[in-house]
């Protein structure tokens, strides 16, 4: 069986040749892409870091800035969001909610910060989800993001990032930084926290897409105790705007990831802009004009929406595809032209 297999292979190089250097190319080119998004250099390195140092040196009591939830590599919607920020020269800087990514591997976060330095004119800055820690991510996310939470301010508004996305959600160490944080912030009109999953789902309390009721007990007395004046969350694919334990909280995961539901009050694809004045901040909704259309309405857009993304990141994956179809095809012609000719051979 193995000889008659290594004469047809023999046979083949001989009749197809370019044919089957093609092929052998193409599997060639399939480890050597695998292997590259595994490998390859990261794209950034302590992206937060870096952004803090872009935030302007002085600034007044009036901070324009920007909240963006839940994207998950969708570059059409997130594209649509940045360039409609870009048209606003008082934004100071965009806030992620966490999610940014689809994936936590390499080739997702290269294709994420590309459209960043492409398209995002003001400094960004990124909070953990729970997509940015999956496919390689726990390893990825740290060296590409820096710091999983820190704060900053500007103005008389800090921004306090938490991480409540990785695994051990909010452990003491970090409960204890907030603490301290906070009370170094005392002075300030805001102080700003900003997580991915939220502590409470407004939606039905206990469906996973909300802390732990221990973990959210914990984390409200130490924001209370802290006179925290606003919290920003996503993890739900919707917006949602209330109060916490006198705390008001928006929900906002409308950048571009699969929305959670119909309800037209809740799910769209939308972006948030923050105006801080003094001890006054407010949150305009700014609906984004893409994926109209509830229940089967939203198919066409859903539709597109995939296949874009998929072809974005599986550009390569479907150009090989398409060769080793056509390549089997080739195959399969010189199997039967052999076959016939050794058929015909016989006495």
């Amino acid at each position: 069986m193995f000889k008659k297999l290594l004469g047809f292979e023999r046979n083949l190089l001989k009749t197809h040749p370019v044919g089957t250097s093609i092929f052998l190319l193409a599997l060639l080119a399939a480890c050597g892409f695998a292997a590259w998004g595994r490998f390859q250099p990261l794209p950034v390195k302590d992206w937060n870091t870096t952004q803090m140092k872009k935030l302007p040196k002085t600034a007044g009591e009036k901070i324009d800035f920007a909240i963006v939830g839940d994207s998950k590599n969708d570059s059409g919607t997130l594209g649509v969001i940045l360039a409609d920020i870009a048209k606003d020269p008082n934004t100071r800087f965009i806030l992620t909610l966490g999610d940014l990514v689809a994936k936590g591997d390499l080739n997702h976060y290269a294709a994420v910060f590309r459209q960043l330095k492409r398209q995002a004119h003001v400094p960004v800055f990124l909070c953990t989800g729970n997509h940015e820690l999956t496919h390689g991510g726990t390893r990825n996310y740290p060296a590409v993001a820096g710091p999983l939470y820190y704060s900053f301010q500007v103005g008389s508004t800090a921004i306090i990032v938490l991480d409540d996305a990785s695994r051990g959600r909010l452990d003491q160490d970090q409960l204890d930084w907030l603490q301290n944080t906070l009370s170094g912030y005392q002075n300030l009109d805001n102080r700003i926290v900003v997580m991915h999953v939220p502590p409470f789902d407004p939606r039905n309390p206990g469906d996973g897409h909300a802390m732990d009721e221990k973990k959210a007990d914990a984390l409200m007395s130490i924001l209370k105790k802290g006179h925290v004046t606003q919290i920003f969350a996503s993890h739900i694919h919707g917006y949602f705007h209330g109060q916490w334990e006198g705390i008001p909280y928006w929900i906002s995961g409308g950048a571009g990831a699969r929305l959670a539901g119909d309800d037209p009050n809740h799910y769209f694809f939308h972006y948030l802009q923050v105006k801080a004045d003094g001890p006054h901040v407010t949150a305009k909704v700014i609906r984004l004009h893409v994926g109209s259309g509830i229940g089967w309405g939203r198919i066409p857009y859903e539709a597109k929406r995939w296949l874009r993304n998929w072809a974005y990141f599986k550009h390569v994956s479907l150009a090989l595809i398409i060769a080793l179809i056509a390549l089997l095809a080739i195959h399969l012609s010189a199997l039967r032209a052999w076959n016939s000719s050794r058929r015909s051979a016989r006495p």
